[in-house]
């Protein structure tokens, strides 16, 4: 009994080896899919940058939206890279803690965000935590949550009071047409806004410009929501919409460049 005893314990070490060299492969792949999903932020490339997320990644980012989805996601990132010159997001991962015999994985760190905004030079950064599953082999997002610590340049940092929910929000589009799509671009937002009348939502109201101008948008859709509860109520149910989101899709094919506005109104 004494050397059978002995002999099991090289084979417990050897599979305790075996546990830690896969939680350290594991753990080195992780960092590397995260830069990886630097390197597509970079290069404003979505369709890499979805790939190491899960079809329903969820999302809260450092002003509290909640984005649930890839397709969600994904959009969002689009909409920020036409809206926010230079944008620049790096995550850099400073603990990996790999749980193999679940295939789950947690990823902290810091992150950094830059980018120009009207001329205005935004830098804000902070900590994150993301849940990695592996699934059929592959490591992939589940969810991240971002926290910012420091925001400084623009008036992006002066964020809307959202512990105050009945406070009426104005959201406006502008649209930058790229030449000789002014038309088409004016008929696709007539489309977007009958799209948004199916689907029971306000349609807003258009506004062309009649100014000649090379800095003023050419079109600008404003829509004003009782709460900021029910502006996210309202993106929720676009995100859902297949039709709503080809309308989208094309419109971003028929601009030099697409900003948003998001206003409290002061009483």
């Amino acid at each position: 009994m004494k050397y059978t005893s002995l002999a099991i314990i090289p084979l417990f070490l050897f599979g305790i080896c075996l546990y830690a060299n896969a939680q350290s492969t594991d753990e080195q792949q992780l960092r590397k899919i995260r830069e990886k999903s630097n390197e597509a932020i970079a290069k404003h490339d979505t369709a890499s940058l979805a790939l190491y997320w899960l079809d329903d990644v969820h999302v809260l980012t450092s002003r509290s939206t909640s984005i649930a989805g890839k397709l969600t996601n994904q959009r969002s990132f689009q909409q920020e890279f036409q809206t926010k010159e230079k944008l620049l997001y790096v995550r850099t991962p400073t603990t990996v803690e790999v749980f193999p015999n679940w295939n789950m994985a947690a990823e902290y760190g810091k992150w950094t965000g830059t980018w120009t905004l009207n001329g205005s030079s935004v830098k804000i950064s902070g900590s994150y935590y993301a849940k990695w599953h592996k699934l059929n082999g592959q490591w992939k997002i589940r969810s991240e949550l971002y926290t910012p610590a420091l925001c400084e340049g623009g008036e992006y940092c002066q964020s809307i009071d959202l512990t105050n929910n009945t406070a009426t929000i104005v959201v406006q589009n502008f649209y930058f047409p790229k030449a000789g799509k002014e038309t088409e671009v004016l008929a696709q937002r007539k489309l977007a806004s009958e799209v948004r009348a199916k689907l029971g939502l306000s349609v807003g109201r258009i506004l062309l410009r009649t100014s000649e101008s090379t800095t003023q948008p050419y079109l600008v859709w404003e829509c004003e929501y009782p709460s900021l509860k029910a502006r996210e109520d309202d993106v929720a149910k676009l995100d859902h919409s297949a039709e709503f989101t080809k309308v989208q899709e094309h419109m971003s094919t028929l601009l030099d460049k697409f900003d948003r506005s998001i206003s409290q109104i002061v009483k």
